[in-house]
């Protein structure tokens, strides 16, 4: 029980939200933000100010940076949602501080995480649609405050292989299997109920289409399982060690977190759309609609 505990918590960290304030036409139609929420993998250094273990400002994260500053993103340069604002023309993303704050912002990792779901028993089915449920219910509330297209990333399977499950790798992927396609198919269906309700436009980061071994190949990444850096127990990389010096021959930067020319790819192909990576809609589609 405490093995499938641990994935669903991980499982429940791949969810990431995008929302563009005004529409996009053209590449060089600038819009006035770009609102990201989500897990490490968008993380722009919000967790430098949480009392986490979780932290990825120091070095060699962010090396491929300018100026090689670890800001706090879980890679060696630039996060997806960053390469997305450079194609809009934005400024690179910074993170959100949410101390002092007046107003709670809607999907605030730190808010969320003081709910009561890891406290109580769930089969499979349930917690799954509990997840759905409580994204939904976030999305729902941004909604209410004005938002109206949405970019959402399905959740994607995740790396058993990763030291956080070397000694139930079997069990991680078999939960994967049984969980991934029910998540993704109740996110559709909570998304098509906002959409009726409240007139939201989205579309979705396929995960079949942005898994990170499959991207990997795809790309021509000359190693598809071996991390770039040197890796703790936690498979994150250690503090201030020397990271592989060809890192666009890498996939993972660390064990659990893609190299910047991941990201790139996911940027780049749902952008333009050709691809089928976001769905029903590219984000140059979904943003001028």
């Amino acid at each position: 029980m405490m093995a499938t505990a641990s994935i669903l918590r991980s499982l429940l960290a791949f969810m990431s939200v995008a929302f563009f304030s005004r529409a996009l036409y053209t590449r060089a139609h600038i819009v006035p933000a770009l609102y990201v929420f989500g897990d490490s993998f968008v993380d722009a250094g919000n967790n430098n100010f949480l009392n986490t273990f979780a932290k990825t400002n120091f070095t060699p994260y962010g090396i491929d940076l300018y100026g090689k500053l670890p800001l706090g993103r879980a890679t060696n340069g630039l996060t997806y949602a960053d390469f997305i604002g450079i194609i809009v023309s934005l400024v690179l993303l910074p993170f959100l501080v949410l101390k002092g704050m007046k107003t709670k912002f809607p999907f605030s990792r730190k808010r969320s995480c003081k709910r009561s779901i890891w406290g109580k028993k769930h089969d499979i089915a349930s917690y799954t649609k509990l997840l759905v449920h409580s994204l939904a219910a976030k999305v729902e509330r941004m909604a209410k405050l004005g938002a109206k297209k949405f970019v959402v990333r399905g959740m994607p399977l995740i790396n058993c292989r990763s030291p956080f499950y070397k000694e139930i790798e079997q069990q991680c992927k078999e939960l994967g299997k049984e969980i991934i396609p029910s998540y993704n198919a109740h996110l559709v269906k909570s998304l098509d109920r906002l959409t009726a309700k409240h007139g939201i436009l989205y579309t979705i980061i396929v995960p079949e289409k942005v898994e990170i071994n499959a991207v990997g190949m795809e790309i021509g990444s000359k190693f598809i399982d071996e991390p770039c850096c040197k890796i703790n127990e936690f498979g994150g990389c250690i503090k201030d060690s020397e990271p592989c010096k060809d890192r666009d021959d890498y996939v993972y930067f660390d064990a659990g977190h893609p190299t910047q020319v991941y990201h790139k790819f996911v940027a780049d192909h749902c952008f333009d759309g050709n691809s089928g990576t976001c769905k029903p809609y590219s984000i140059l589609e979904l943003s001028a609609k």
